[in-house]
């Protein structure tokens, strides 16, 4: 399920890793935060992600919905405890774009990240999502592929384009843990 993700991901752009914290985007607005934060929303950073170098993941300059890409962070998080039920600790992938995607492109941004997810599988629940204080547009799904539900939400705004990925995490949980994580990776 990680390699579907890093296909799904890749396929939408390409995401990078690293950095220093910066005090402001040069774009304006909202960016992802740079480094990532070791822990968020009942999660930890793993430090076996990610396994490509920023300088690779950003060679060809992706765009997001159309908007160009000027830097991405990418990491993996683990939950800090086994979710209810599981024998296993799940995981979520964060890719996260400093882009300039202007207000009417937000909802077709995300609708064209989250067109690959929905193609995979059946799909399950799907739903939009308050975006709270940073603004834009957020949407959340679900599919369900060999007996195993994966979510995906998205979000667009007015510097920052933002994924997470949980295989084994249905879309009301992502959608759940998504506002402690958004103002956590997000400035």
């Amino acid at each position: 399920m990680a390699m579907l993700a890093v296909c799904l991901l890749s396929a939408c752009a390409s995401g990078g890793s690293g950095g220093s914290a910066a005090p402001s985007s040069p774009l304006g607005g909202h960016w992802p935060v740079k480094p990532l934060p070791q822990r968020t929303a009942g999660l930890r950073l793993d430090a076996m992600w990610p396994f490509a170098t920023r300088e690779e993941l950003l060679s060809d300059r992706p765009s997001v919905g159309g908007a160009p890409v000027y830097d991405a962070v990418n990491a993996r998080y683990e939950e800090t405890e086994k979710a209810k039920g599981r024998k296993w600790t799940r995981l979520l992938i964060f890719t996260g774009y400093e882009a300039r995607v202007v207000t009417d492109q937000w909802q077709s941004a995300v609708g064209d990240i989250l067109l690959t997810f929905r193609a995979v599988g059946t799909p399950g629940e799907e739903f939009e999502i308050p975006t709270g204080p940073f603004g834009g547009y957020a949407r959340c799904i679900e599919t369900l592929h060999l007996d195993s539900t994966s979510g995906m939400c998205a979000w667009a705004d007015d510097g920052t384009v933002g994924i997470v990925y949980g295989p084994n995490f249905n879309a009301a949980e992502l959608r759940d843990l998504l506002p402690t994580f958004r103002a956590d990776v997000e400035r």
